[in-house]
Order: structure tokens, then C-alpha cells, then sequence
């Protein structure tokens, strides 16, 4: 179990069961709006009375608003998607009532395109309506595996990351929605270096889950290679003493060394970053674990430790101790820094 931080207060105390994910980005999936009754009362649909929707948003915008809804879901259950996806998108051009009536359509209209094989129009629509950390892009995510395409939602899973690489909580959640991805694209040693990126940038609390994802990420990438798994192990297990040992191990050359990460996704976000405030040195820091840039991190955390206020010192902190661990690819070290600087009780 990894230490937690606190160096100038009582030790840091989380449930057992803590995860970010639960609160912060959910990739909640908005199919429908309406109740399922709308849908059983609604009379079988037609290119017709598709044509008649068009004519009475364009010709009577306020009495088509309260139908357009359920409009939309009988277009969707009668599997008329791409007439699903331009009802919901007329609809959204009326933008009456705000992110209430505006984006549930948007959501719909997103899965409607997905449906109906419209994956660039999806994509634009996407990137037109806008995402951020707050939960849609963990909704456009999830739409998007659920219409099996992994690799499109990796790609939006690392623009959330490149977005916000100050708010780690976020960083970890989103990289491993991105490992998911590849995983379930069949890209298995990039997600291996993003398992590398994750084990680097994470938490303290997060290590164990990171290092399960490099578990999968190895298995998956070196499925001939039937020794690896068993020597990252061992040189975790090794790498995980917090006391110096004189014992030689024999767990061959460093797994985790082996990795590599491509820094090129990271270099763009970098180079928008060039403050000397706290959050700006932990970003820029954070991008540079992502790309296993360790020692060129280092000079940043260190300065925003020497910055950090006392309500910032356990984030700075802990910024330290994460440096260690990408620096080493083990714990050990980490953990031994993290209870040195905890008050002593």
C-alpha cells in the first residue's frame, strides 16, 4: 500500500475504495430523453412524416419544440438514424432553453450519426458542440466504443489528457480510458507506452491500479514472451523495499527501461505552457512523465515545491515522490521519501 501525504498535518486519510472516476468523469451514455411510453405511443414512422418534421420545425418552431424529443426516439426505434440525426440537429438550431433541451439533442444526434455509419460526421459534431473534463467526453467516449470505434476514442481520451495535464485525477482517468481503447483496437505496445505513462504520472494511490495496467498492457503486447511478465514482477517486488538491500536480484535487464514512449503527442501541449506558477510547473511536469521525460521534469516539480504555499505542499509533495518513481520504475524509493516527511505522531 502506497503512503499518503500530508507533510505539515495529520496523515492523509481515503476510503479504501476511493476512485476519482467515480465523481469527476464518468462515461455516462445519454441514449434517450423520454420516457418509454413516448415511445410505445408513437405511430409508425415513414420517409413521409419524416418530411412532415422537417416542414413543422421550419414552418412552426415553438409548437414543434415539445415534439422534437420524441420525434427523435421514434426516429431512433423505427432505426431511421440519419433522420434521427437531422431532426435532433434542426432541433439544436432552435437552441430554446438552454443545455436542458440542447444537449440531450446533441447526444442524440452523435448516436444517431454513430448508427447509421457516420463516423467523420459524428467526429465534426463532436468536436463542434465542444467537450471537456466535466463528463461529456467520457459520454462521447463511451458512444463511441459502444459503435466499436476504439480508435477514434483513444484519440479523444488523450486531447482530454493534453487539455487539462494539471488536474491529475483527470490525467489518470482519461489515460486509462485512452489504454482501454487501444487495447480494444488492437494496439497493444502503444498501449503498453501509455501504461508507462501512466505508471509515471500517477498518484501514490493510483500506483497499484497503473501497475496492473502494465500487467495487461505486457501480456497483451508479448503474448510469446512467457518470462517477461514474471521478471516485471520480480522487479517490482525488489524494486519495492522502502530500506536499501545488499541481497543481488536476478530478474534481468529493467522491463519497465524497455518501454518506450513516444514524446511527440505531449510536445505541442509543452510548448503552450510556459508559466513559472505552481499549476503550470505541475502541468508541465505531468506532461513530461507522460512522455518519460523524468529528467527534464525534475527542475520543475522542484521548483514548485520551493513555491508551494502550505495549502499546495502535500500536492507538491507528492509531485516529488512521483518523479522518483518514473525515475526509478519502482516504489521503493517513492514510498521511503513520502514517510521520511510525514509527521511524526
Amino acid at each position: 500500500r502506497q503512503a499518503s501525504i500530508n507533510p505539515r498535518g495529520a496523515p492523509t486519510v481515503r476510503g479504501e475504495g476511493h476512485n476519482p472516476m467515480h465523481t469527476r468523469i464518468l462515461p455516462l451514455l445519454i441514449l434517450t430523453f423520454f420516457t418509454t411510453a413516448a415511445l410505445a405511443d408513437s405511430p409508425p414512422l415513414t420517409k413521409l412524416s419524416v418530411d412532415e418534421m422537417r416542414t413543422s420545425i421550419d414552418k412552426d418552431p415553438a409548437a414543434a419544440i415539445p415534439k422534437i424529443g420524441t420525434w427523435v426516439n421514434s426516429l431512433r426505434a423505427a432505426k431511421l438514424y440519419a433522420e434521427a440525426a437531422d431532426i435532433a440537429e434542426r432541433g439544436i438550431k432552435l437552441k430554446p432553453g438552454g443545455n436542458a433541451f440542447v444537449v440531450p439533442l446533441q447526444s442524440a444526434q452523435i448516436h444517431s450519426l454513430l448508427d447509421a455509419g457516420k463516423l467523420d460526421d459524428a467526429l465534426a459534431a463532436i468536436s463542434k458542440y465542444g467537450f471537456d473534463a466535466s463528463g461529456r467526453a467520457g459520454e462521447f467516449i463511451a458512444m463511441l466504443m459502444a459503435a466499436k470505434h476504439p480508435r477514434e476514442a483513444a484519440d479523444l481520451a488523450q486531447k482530454i489528457v493534453l487539455l487539462t495535464p494539471q488536474d491529475l485525477a483527470t490525467v489518470e482517468g482519461y489515460q486509462k480510458l485512452r489504454i482501454r481503447a487501444l487495447l480494444e483496437a488492437g494496439q497493444a505496445k502503444e498501449a503498453l507506452a501509455n501504461a508507462k505513462g501512466l505508471y509515471n504520472v500517477s498518484s501514490m494511490l493510483g500506483t497499484t491500479d497503473a501497475i496492473l495496467s502494465l500487467t495487461e498492457c505486457l501480456a497483451a503486447a508479448y503474448p510469446e514472451d512467457k518470462t517477461m511478465l514474471g521478471r516485471f514482477k520480480a522487479q517490482q517486488q525488489a524494486g519495492a523495499t522502502t530500506q536499501p538491500s545488499s541481497q543481488p536480484t536476478d530478474a534481468g535487464a529493467s522491463v519497465m527501461a524497455s518501454i518506450e514512449v513516444d514524446p511527440k503527442p505531449y510536445e505541442e501541449a509543452l510548448q503552450k505552457r510556459r508559466g513559472e506558477d505552481f499549476n503550470t510547473l505541475l502541468a508541465r511536469g505531468n506532461l513530461l512523465l507522460l512522455a518519460d521525460k523524468a529528467r527534464e521534469a525534475r527542475p520543475l516539480f522542484e521548483r514548485a515545491y520551493a513555491l508551494s504555499a502550505d495549502n499546495q505542499l502535500p500536492q507538491a509533495s507528492e509531485a516529488i515522490a512521483r518523479l522518483m518513481k518514473a525515475e526509478d520504475g519502482t516504489i521503493g524509493r517513492a514510498n521511503a521519501w513520502v514517510l521520511s516527511i510525514r509527521p511524526k505522531r
